[in-house]
């Protein structure tokens, strides 16, 4: 098994943990101190900036992801599990992310140690996972003065993600790069409650303190149409730098999400 199946079967592992503990959670913290929610979704995206490899002495070619690797309109799935702090303790925020995009085009590039033509189509990848883990702690002070309508959160994340490209002909055979590694970044989160059941937020995860960079801007709209379950969706604007290795990526992904889950 390849690394790109792999990091998809523990990617849908992860979806099928959250749900398998969605039932358990939501009896739980009727009990307990804790609130928070659960959901999964799809996003639909559009990719843009630049990718190259490195191996050896030879100079790499950047390409263009959408008009290179020809790779533009994208969906990925997500999910996400947030659990409020108490007792001091801090929140703990999960999110996991699977992008597979695929294109094909004509181009002249060096990858790698092979030189691709345009007098062929070029088959491209590009796969993106990563797996965010968030403390955070909630400004209550906020929440006491606006009689629970708006809540104020801040915190940490760290990333761990993994990146693979590939470019591929059918006379001179394929050239496959991965790279995984972990980021740190700040977290911050504004949610607004302007009527029953009905909330709006602002997540903001950037700052990035180390070498590999991601920022990430999620505009969040949810309605609990029926308890437990809420509907939702929004706009998600992020950028991934690596340069490591040979392996450099800055890709660009922005657009629409739909999402459902539980709250508690």
């Amino acid at each position: 098994m390849n690394k790109s199946m792999l990091s998809k079967s523990f990617f849908m592992f992860f979806l099928f943990l959250v749900l398998s503990l969605c039932a358990v959670t939501v009896n739980a913290a009727e009990n307990s101190g804790f609130r928070g929610e659960v959901a999964l979704g799809t996003f639909l995206y559009d990719s843009s900036g630049s990718h190259s490899f490195q191996n050896g002495q030879d100079a790499a070619t950047s390409i263009d992801i959408e008009n290179g690797m020809n790779i533009s309109d994208e969906t990925s799935f997500q999910g996400r599990v947030k659990l409020e702090g108490a007792g001091g303790l801090p929140g703990v925020y999960l999110h996991a992310s699977y992008i597979e995009s695929e294109g094909e085009n004509r181009m002249n590039a060096v990858y790698g140690d092979m030189e691709f033509s345009d007098d062929e189509n070029t088959s491209t990848k590009l796969n993106f996972t990563n797996y965010d883990l968030t403390l955070f702690y909630s400004l209550k002070g906020v929440s006491t003065a606006t009689l629970g309508r708006v809540k104020v959160d801040f915190g940490a994340t760290l990333r761990y993600f993994e990146a693979q490209g590939s470019l591929s002909q059918i006379n001179k055979g394929s050239v496959t790069a991965s790279f995984d590694d972990y980021a740190f970044a700040f977290y911050a989160d504004i949610l607004a409650r302007p009527v029953e059941n009905l909330e709006f937020a602002l997540e903001w995860k950037g700052l990035s303190f180390t070498d590999d960079e991601f920022s990430n801007i999620t505009a969040r709209v949810t309605y609990q149409f029926m308890d437990p379950f809420f509907a939702g969706g929004g706009y998600i604007i992020e950028n991934n730098k690596i340069d490591r290795d040979g392996f450099k990526l800055d890709m660009d992904n922005e657009g629409v999400f739909i999402e459902a889950g539980i709250r508690f």
